[in-house]
C-alpha cells in the first residue's frame, strides 16, 4: 500500500529521551511508488496505481506529479497512511515506524480493476509490489496475472503469503522475494544456501524466474534451470529501506531492455545498493547505479 513517508535525520538519536531532528523530509513512498521512482531514475516511464485518500493522499499525489510519475491512483475514503524513518547518523542505524493500512471497500477494488484494465495495454512490464490492505482477498494479484500475460507483458511480484503463493501458480511469473518470505511459502528453514537453491528450483514458475534477496549476502537468482549467486561490493549503508523495491525496479528495467535474466538481476542489485547509500527510499541516481553495476558479480 502507498504511504506518505516522513524521514527524520538525527545526529544522535537517544531512546526514551527528547530528540530534535536536524532534517525532516516528506515524500510519496510505499513499495510500488519506490519501484516507480527508481524506474524513472533509470530513464524509463512508470505508471503507478493503488489507493490514495485524505490529505496525505493528496500530498502523495502532488509528489508523484513533481517526480513526473504517471498517477493512476484510485481516490478512496480511507486515509493514506504515514510511515516514519528515523536515521541516526552517529551509529548508522535506520528505524522504520510503520502505520498499518486502512481497509478499502469492495467498490474501491472495482474502481482499481477499471484503472488496471485501462493501463494494461500500454505496459510491457508489470510489478505487483507490497502487502494488501486488511480484509482484501488474497487472490487480488493472482486475478490480474492473466490480463498482464494476455497483453504480452512480463510480470514481477514482490509479495508474501497466500497473495504470493496464488500468483506463483501462473506460468511465466517472476518472483522477487526475500529468504524469509520463501521459507514461509515452502514452510521450512532455508538458512543453508544449498537448501535455498533447491527450494528455488522447485518453486520457480514454469517459464518464469525467481530472485531471493538476503541482505549483505546478496541475492540468488533462478531462471528455472540454474541458480546464480549475485554479490555486490561492501558499502556503508545509510538507509536500506526500499532496497528491495529498488531491486525490483532494476530487474524490471533490465528485462524491458532485453537483458539476460541474470544481467537484469545484476542491474537490480546495483539499484538496491545505490538505494541503501541514500537517506530517502527510492531516491537514486543513474550515474551511481551505472558505477555500481560494474562491481556486481554473478556466479
Amino acid at each position: 500500500m502507498p504511504t506518505l513517508q516522513r524521514t527524520l535525520i538525527f545526529e544522535n538519536l537517544h531512546i526514551d529521551e527528547v530528540n530534535r531532528a536536524k532534517t525532516v523530509r516528506e515524500f510519496a513512498s510505499g513499495k510500488a511508488i519506490n519501484v516507480a521512482r527508481v524506474v524513472q531514475a533509470l530513464g524509463e516511464k512508470a505508471i503507478v496505481t493503488g489507493f490514495a485518500g485524505g490529505i496525505r493522499g493528496q500530498m502523495l499525489r502532488n509528489d508523484l506529479k513533481n517526480a513526473d510519475i504517471t498517477d493512476q491512483m484510485v481516490e478512496v475514503a480511507a486515509p493514506t497512511r504515514l510511515c516514519c524513518t528515523l536515521i541516526n547518523r552517529t551509529d548508522g542505524t535506520a528505524t522504520e515506524l510503520v502505520e498499518e493500512s486502512a481497509p478499502v471497500s469492495l467498490e474501491d477494488w472495482q474502481k482499481l480493476d477499471v484503472e488496471i484494465s485501462k493501463i494494461a495495454p500500454t505496459c510491457r512490464i508489470w510489478v505487483f509490489s507490497g502487502s494488501l490492505p486488511p480484509g482484501s482477498s488474497s487472490d487480488a494479484y493472482a486475478k490480474w496475472a492473466p490480463l498482464a500475460q494476455n497483453c504480452g507483458a512480463k510480470l514481477i511480484i514482490d509479495a508474501r503469503g497466500s497473495a504470493l503463493g496464488l500468483t506463483l501458480q501462473h506460468p511465466g511469473i517472476i518472483a522477487k522475494i526475500n529468504r524469509e518470505e520463501l521459507a514461509a511459502t515452502v514452510q521450512r528453514d532455508l538458512s543453508d544456501p544449498q537448501k535455498l537453491q533447491a527450494a528455488m528450483l522447485k518453486t520457480t514458475p514454469t517459464n518464469g524466474g525467481m530472485v531471493v534477496t538476503a541482505g549483505k549476502e546478496g541475492s540468488w537468482a533462478c531462471n528455472g534451470k540454474t541458480v546464480q549467486h549475485i554479490t555486490s561490493p561492501p558499502i556503508k549503508a545509510v538507509n536500506p529501506i526500499g532496497s528491495g523495491d529498488s531491486y525490483a525496479a532494476g530487474l524490471a528495467v533490465g528485462l524491458l531492455r532485453g537483458m539476460d535474466f541474470f544481467d537484469a538481476c545484476r542491474l537490480g542489485t546495483a539499484c538496491a545498493v545505490a538505494n541503501a547509500m541514500t537517506e530517502d527510499a527510492g531516491h537514486v541516481e543513474a550515474v551511481e547505479i551505472n558505477r555500481l553495476m560494474m562491481l556486481v558479480a554473478a556466479r
